[in-house]
């Protein structure tokens, strides 16, 4: 469920914020291309669509689980999706890396060889992994 106020976490050229913002919620997107910018204000909902399984290093993904972390109230939500219709990881043509992403946190949807959902609770003790 989307609470907002909901950041898309790299959020690319923004067409999913669009879509959401257009159908009434308080959304915004930040990308490090697109939409690089500070993010001055904390969200209930954070989604990461398509973005860890682009990052080739563990602790790079962990900088990026972070940072949402510190964007994130106290009882919030992330829902990070990643890709499972990689035939091979690796870079592709784009030069980009891609992989299939399997990640120790609740999975609350998966569709197999096309992507799973992974929600995340912020407590007071901090992400819920």
């Amino acid at each position: 469920m989307l609470i907002g106020p909901i950041l898309d976490y790299g959020c690319g050229k923004g067409g999913d914020v669009k879509r959401l913002h257009t159908k009434g919620y308080d959304i915004e997107g930040w990308d490090p291309v697109y939409f690089k910018r500070e993010i001055d204000r904390k969200f209930n909902t954070i989604t990461c669509i398509y973005v860890l399984n682009v990052i080739r290093l563990e602790e790079d993904r962990q900088e990026i689980l972070d940072k949402m972390e510190d964007m994130l109230v106290e009882g919030g939500i992330i829902y990070l999706v990643v890709r499972r219709d990689i035939e091979t990881d690796g870079f592709t043509a784009r030069g980009n890396w891609q992989s299939n992403l399997y990640l120790d946190l609740e999975s609350i949807h998966e569709r197999k060889k096309k992507f799973q959902i992974y929600k995340i609770r912020k407590s007071h003790n901090g992400l819920g992994r």
